[in-house]
């Protein structure tokens, strides 16, 4: 499995158009920055039921946990107190797959022949706390979506690089 493996997956769901609306409800606005203290973000997480492997500086969360054989992370910062950047990925034997959502959301788009959005990357923006609620239940749905769609057990790629340089399939050379 690799990233471009994973975004062709990823472009036979619903995942691209889900993460493009939730950017497209909280778009970016005036006024002020979202006012959400960490013990705010702490208590939106418990009520979604995700408990961080790790807090990082800058409001940054880390969350880890196993998916068959792969080991499954997401994580999100918020950038200038309203943006909401959020990232996930799969690993398993010095192999990563993944990136932030709106990287994984374009390659999607783009592996089905749509043009590119543009802006070509948005992240959903929030102003408050129930707003802040609302886009991390999303996007851990998505992220969710992300996991289940790469570690599933068809979704192995050919080994690499021996199968591919014979075009064989794998087992077979």
């Amino acid at each position: 499995m690799d990233t471009r493996k994973l975004v062709t997956l990823l472009a036979g769901t619903e995942f691209a158009a889900r993460y493009y609306r939730l950017c497209d409800r909280f778009p970016p606005r005036p006024g002020d920055p979202g006012r959400c203290s960490k013990r705010d973000v702490l208590g939106i997480l418990a009520a979604l039921g995700r408990t961080p492997a790790a807090e990082l500086r800058g409001r940054a969360f880390v969350f880890e946990w196993p998916a068959g054989g792969w080991a499954a992370s997401c994580g999100f910062i918020l950038q200038h107190r309203e943006v909401v950047e959020f990232w996930c990925s799969l690993d398993r034997s010095g192999v990563r797959v993944g990136d932030n959502l709106t990287g994984l959301a374009r390659g999607a788009t783009e592996a089905t022949g749509q043009p590119a959005r543009d802006p070509p990357y948005p992240r959903p923006v929030y102003r408050a706390v129930g707003e802040l609620r609302e886009v991390l239940a999303e996007l851990f749905v998505l992220a969710d979506l992300v996991v289940a769609v790469g570690a599933e057990p068809e979704a192995e790629p050919l080994l690499w690089p021996t199968d591919l340089r014979k075009n064989e399939p794998p087992g077979t050379a």
